[in-house]
């Protein structure tokens, strides 16, 4: 089982704010699948997305695409997932408001959840084969965040995750408790964790850098240097392996950690996995 998550950065110094767009088209800068396991071929599907409220509105319901892996023949379905809430993502200290909230601080985001459970034998054409496996979760929209720095600005946008239907008893994700969007000081050491935990299997989970997609399969091109593995601008850049505060880090326990040395917003993603 994997889950994809996708987090946006906005690194700022005290004199200088990044100069981002104040009528662009483009919002979506961040999202998660989660999935919790009711019964056999049955799950709770949540979709989180993360919208640059200096962007067009989000739109709802939100469609998800199912498709099989490794399955003969492979087989596909759509399922649209009906909002229950939306909630500005809260970063700034002493209750100022941002600007999702009507403040003045000229960055904000807001959390889209849409939920809805989805017995799978169900959606797709003629139901499943007993040994038909995995099934992908995969939801697509245009587009990115025009002000993204590390190069797929208002390329498409695209996350998925994966369930494994065989595996007994069924297994539900790991769940993301902290927001996918921060904001990081220049020249100020940074850690930021996710917050995975897995409290339905209690299974272990292990974190890799991945390629922001457009498309299933489909990564979308960095810029200059930029890679997966150093998606932005930092101490000692381009080397991401030396010694903390310099470099760019992601520990087995999910943590990421570097100093920033630009005034930027780039976009990157991380991979979850969970294992026995």
């Amino acid at each position: 089982m994997r889950v994809f998550t996708k987090i946006s950065l906005l690194i700022w110094s005290f004199t200088l704010l990044v100069n981002l767009q104040s009528a662009q088209a483009t919002h979506v800068a961040g999202s998660d699948i989660q999935f919790r396991c009711l019964g056999k071929d049955t799950f709770e599907i949540t979709l989180k997305i993360y919208r640059d409220c200096s962007g067009i509105q989000l739109g709802a319901p939100a469609s998800l695409s199912f498709n099989t892996v490794g399955c003969s023949p492979n087989k596909s379905a759509n399922v649209n997932l009906p909002r229950i809430s939306i909630s500005p993502v809260r970063f700034m200290c002493g209750g100022q408001r941002n600007i999702c909230e009507g403040g003045s601080f000229p960055f904000g985001m807001e959390e889209h959840t849409f939920k809805a459970t989805v017995r799978l034998q169900d959606i797709f054409p003629g139901g499943l084969d007993p040994n038909c496996c995995k099934i992908s979760i995969g939801y697509s929209m245009c587009c990115r965040n025009g002000a993204i720095t590390n190069g797929p600005s208002n390329a498409n946008f695209y996350v998925d995750a994966e369930i494994d239907r065989c595996v007994t008893p069924c297994n539900s994700s790991p769940q993301i408790t902290n927001p996918p969007v921060v904001v990081v000081c220049n020249g100020q050491p940074f850690w930021f964790n996710n917050g995975a935990v897995d409290t339905v299997d209690y299974d272990s989970l292990s974190y890799e850098m991945a390629d922001p997609l457009q498309n299933p399969n489909s990564p979308i091109p960095f810029a200059g240097s930029f890679t997966r593995e150093r998606p932005l601008q930092f101490l000692g850049f381009p080397n991401q392996s030396l010694p903390f505060p310099a470099g760019f880090h992601l520990t087995p326990t999910g943590d990421l950690g570097f100093t920033s040395t630009a005034i930027q917003q780039p976009v990157l993603a991380i991979t979850i996995r969970d294992w026995e």
